[in-house]
């Protein structure tokens, strides 16, 4: 049995096939198979520690990876950056001192020798014959020659500190196999219980794991993106943003696959996770949001909205990626909520009176006024059963001209799944461009609101609205009166952030007794009861 060296100590590896097999070397790592077993916990030999991945082969067998750490290739070109520059230095210095002339430097010489004038001036003459004055550099050079040299030491060292300091933006995509278990959750659409139960765990799991890690500081965040059929059970598909010096990126990446590996060791039971099917990749900024922008529900930035829309606060820019301004010959008249690349939805009474598709566009964006997004509206669709008074089926799809494509300040919102339930006080938010008080002005940016989910039962009471409310209709807000949708909030979304903070159109203003009176909660338009209209129509 011999024995290979790595962080945790010494490794005894017994040769299965009689000598160690050298799979590959490439720069400084190299790989071979065997049977690991940890031992006494000794230093490398010399201090060098090695990085050591593994991964089962069957039989028992493992193949291992070694690698001693390298340093970076940009911190290489600055380490010989750096002596170049000292080099220079040295140089410059040596010839553009300005030397004092020979002759006194041959005097001074002579005048430690033994007291011989005639000697003294006689060597003095002579060697200023054989040695001629030696000319210095003019001022002007020697100054800019300074300037130049310091110039190129501070770049260097600022390039040093950037490259071993100065932590920036590193961004992962990770997958791995979990058995025996069939998930479907593309993130384009909302996802089964099961499925968010199963997301939420890992990622919470992945959290405190990094969180109580050697490398915390760098953490920054994780989620789960999908979760797709795979062979025999599914695939689960991670992104995870860490903040670190760029001299550590190889190191860190070694790192975190062995954190990542110890927590599917850790819930091989719960989750039924394979750990040497774990796998990560470096990727771009812009390839993460690809990969969350195709995802409904998830915005640029996740807060809690303020406490009410009259008298607003205002949205944080791509706090709310979905709202949209429908526009009537160009001035905002409701809201709408973007469910997919084409399809919108509102509130059927915002069309009544003005159902010719050809007068209305729609904006996307925080600033009404000012959309990063324009699109013409080719068709209009009422629910076949929408009626007034009472506003009962109050609910439309709009059908854009031309598709929208995703980016973070504009991209869809989850559907709730039929079944979805939602409990008394829980937290919704409501959004739009509508009123900041009743007859109020409108306002430019769009504004938020917290509101709870209050029981049909109480909103029906006779001091509330006295039995309007059916079951295809929903309740929120605060019987005090404190938070409510407004005018022109109308078709705007009612928002339900799941377990793992992604967010499902609940509701759609639909009507109210005024705006945010006590005993006079908002009424919208129930989505999951219309869910399968919705799919009958658009597919989704």
């Amino acid at each position: 049995m011999a024995v290979l060296w790595g962080p945790l100590g010494p490794f005894p590896v017994e040769r299965p096939c009689g000598l160690y097999k050298m799979h590959s070397k490439q720069g400084n790592c190299f790989s071979l198979c065997g049977k690991w077993t940890p031992q006494t916990l000794l230093p490398a030999p010399g201090g060098l520690p090695y990085y050591l991945t593994r991964e089962l082969t069957g039989s028992g067998f493992w193949n291992f990876r070694f690698c001693t750490p390298c340093l970076h290739q940009e911190v290489r070109i600055l380490i010989i950056t750096i002596i170049v520059v000292v080099v220079i230095i040295i140089i410059t210095t040596t010839t553009a001192t300005i030397v004092p002339d020979t002759t006194t430097a041959i005097r001074l010489l002579c005048t430690a020798l033994p007291p011989n004038q005639q000697f003294h001036d006689t060597m003095s003459f002579k060697m200023h014959d054989i040695f001629p004055q030696r000319r210095s550099w003019p001022v002007w050079m020697v100054i800019l020659t300074f300037l130049g040299v310091t110039a190129i030491l501070g770049v260097t060292i600022g390039l040093l500190v950037h490259f071993l300091a100065v932590g920036k933006m590193y961004y992962y995509q990770g997958d791995f196999h979990i058995s025996g278990v069939i998930h479907n959750d593309s993130c384009e659409n909302g996802a089964s219980e099961a499925s968010t139960d199963l997301s939420k765990n890992i990622e919470t799991k992945i959290s405190d794991a990094f969180q109580n890690s050697s490398i915390y500081k760098e953490y920054t965040n994780s989620q789960v993106i999908k979760l797709l059929p795979d062979s025999n059970g599914s695939k689960v598909q991670l992104q995870l943003t860490f903040k670190f010096p760029p001299a550590r990126r190889h190191s860190m990446k070694t790192e975190i696959e062995a954190i990542l590996y110890q927590i599917l060791k850790d819930n091989m039971a719960s989750w039924n996770a394979v750990p040497t099917s774990i796998r990560l990749i470096e990727i771009s900024k812009t390839n993460v949001e690809i990969l969350t922008n195709n995802c409904c529900g998830r915005p640029a930035n996740s807060i809690i909205a303020g406490n009410r829309i009259v008298n607003g606060k205002n949205a944080m820019v791509g706090a709310w990626p979905w709202q949209a301004s429908m526009q009537w010959k160009g001035r905002h008249f409701c809201g709408a909520s973007l469910i997919s690349r084409r399809w919108l939805l509102s509130a059927a009474h915002c069309f009544a009176e003005k159902n010719n598709s050809g007068d209305w566009t729609v904006n996307f964006g925080t600033v009404v006024n000012k959309p990063y997004v324009t699109r013409k509206v080719q068709n209009i669709i009422f629910h076949e059963n929408y009626s007034r008074p009472g506003v009962s089926n109050d609910i439309a799809l709009v059908q854009l001209a031309e598709e929208v494509s995703f980016t973070k300040y504009v991209h869809r919102i989850c559907l709730p799944e039929a079944n979805m339930k939602l409990s008394e006080n829980a937290s919704v938010v409501v959004t739009g461009w509508g009123t900041l008080y009743m007859n109020g002005p409108l306002p430019m940016i769009l504004q938020e609101a917290s509101v709870k989910i209050i029981d049909n039962k109480l909103c029906n009471a006779p001091h509330a609205l006295s039995g309007l409310v059916t079951d295809k209709m929903l309740c929120a807000g605060f019987m005090s009166g404190k938070a409510d949708a407004c005018q022109n909030d109308s078709g705007g979304p009612l928002a339900y952030p799941d377990s793992r903070n992604v967010w499902h159109l609940v509701g759609i203003v639909s009507w109210g007794d005024g705006c945010a009176k006590k005993n006079k909660p908002g009424v919208y338009t129930r989505v999951t009861a219309y869910r399968d209209w919705i799919t009958s129509k658009t597919g989704l």
